[in-house]
């Protein structure tokens, strides 16, 4: 009898476990959609900034060539820089963005997503070394191709308008690039926590 009440408790022991297990198992998999959420936020944030930056890009090739050349009359050197500027920040904002088209990232297995995010992280983060060398030269440049016209009074508006917007552009920009950084560092954390759950 007691043989039969010990196993009878053994049986539900086993039971508790199972729904337990099972109801772990279904917790999991919540978590994991919600973190894939929170993911796909982060992606999309990133993809928008990419998408609206190689927007620009474009649109200010043409841009240039019509307001520097022909209503400033600059130097052809200096508009065919600021195309090469744009030319180049197009074509490294595409490299570094071309996964982050949300179903072809969102697609990958983890440790393929991770090594493309830290990728794109570090891709981002090198930029400024190239991006503000490019503009630097190219403000300077625009002031000297203003000056060199003989439109002093331009020339020191044009440095003072961007001097200022340098600094307001360099805060905003610094900003936004470290509101990414953080996105990518956020996309990075729950890989590595989905990776521990599985």
């Amino acid at each position: 009898m007691e043989t039969k009440n010990l196993n009878l408790e053994i049986e539900q022991l086993r039971a508790d476990i199972n729904r337990f297990k099972d109801r772990l198992d279904k917790q999991q998999i919540v978590n994991k959609k919600m973190m894939r959420n929170a993911m796909s936020g982060h992606i999309s944030f990133i993809s928008r900034r990419y998408l609206i930056v190689m927007l620009i890009c474009v649109l200010m090739i043409p841009y240039s060539i019509w307001y520097f050349r022909y209503m400033l009359g600059l130097s052809l050197a200096f508009t065919v820089y600021s195309i090469i500027i744009f030319i180049i920040a197009f074509v490294y904002t595409y490299l570094n963005g071309k996964d982050f088209i949300h179903h072809k990232l969102m697609g990958l297995n983890l440790l393929n997503m991770g090594l493309r995010v830290a990728r794109a992280k570090k891709w981002d983060a090198e930029w400024l070394k190239i991006g503000i060398p490019m503009v630097t030269v190219w403000l300077l440049w625009l002031a000297y191709d203003l000056f060199q016209i003989g439109n002093r009074e331009m020339g020191i508006s044009f440095a003072i308008g961007g001097i200022i917007g340098g600094i307001i552009g360099g805060v905003v920009g610094f900003r936004t690039h470290m509101k990414i950084q953080k996105s990518y560092q956020s996309i990075l954390d729950q890989i590595e926590e989905l990776k521990q759950q599985d």
